[in-house]
């Protein structure tokens, strides 16, 4: 699998926080997929198992710091059964992909099912995926408006480091 990250889970049962380091892959943002294909070693209970998606949160193991899993968000198949499935039925009756992102749009899926959805039917990696959910006419309302958000979030932060920068040294913000 590319572009793995090493993410660390929470083994359960073992009378101390012991953390077990997993390759997983990036969904989108702090979300991860751990491989169904990863084995759990003998003795092992972990937090969460193969195949889930994670969210992840920034921590400190040690004084290293990493990626931890904090939160089960779905079982990849449990999360895309029903839009890959319907992806799949849609482009083998010979509806093009745009129709069939119409169709997944018009039924509920969110942009993140819709990649999930989009990878794992064309068997492509995940970058692949958002780059063909990017490109589609059908969502492009959404790609604009999250383009839009990150650009004005881009923007404010410009305009704060701008500020702090000409602000007089006695009105700077002192650092914690």
């Amino acid at each position: 699998m590319d572009n793995l990250t090493k993410i660390y889970v929470y083994l359960e049962n073992e009378g101390t926080d012991v953390w077990r380091p997993v390759d997983a892959k990036r969904v989108e943002s702090d979300m991860y997929l751990i491989p169904d294909d990863t084995v759990i070693p003998d003795g092992e209970n972990w937090q969460f198992q193969p195949g889930s998606v994670v969210r992840c949160a920034k921590g400190d193991l040690s004084g290293e710091k990493c990626v931890l899993a904090v939160e089960n968000l779905a079982r990849n198949n449990e999360m895309n059964t029903d839009y890959t499935s319907r992806l799949e039925e849609l482009l083998a009756s010979g509806v093009s992909f745009e129709d069939a992102m119409v169709t997944l749009r018009r039924e509920g899926a969110s942009p993140v099912k819709t990649i999930l959805a989009i990878h794992i039917v064309k068997r492509i990696g995940l970058g692949e995926a958002k780059e063909m959910f990017s490109t589609s006419p059908s969502w492009q309302d959404v790609n604009e408006a999250a383009d839009k958000l990150h650009q004005e979030i881009l923007d404010a932060w410009d305009d704060e480091t701008e500020a702090e920068q000409n602000a007089p040294a006695d009105a700077k913000r002192p650092r914690r």
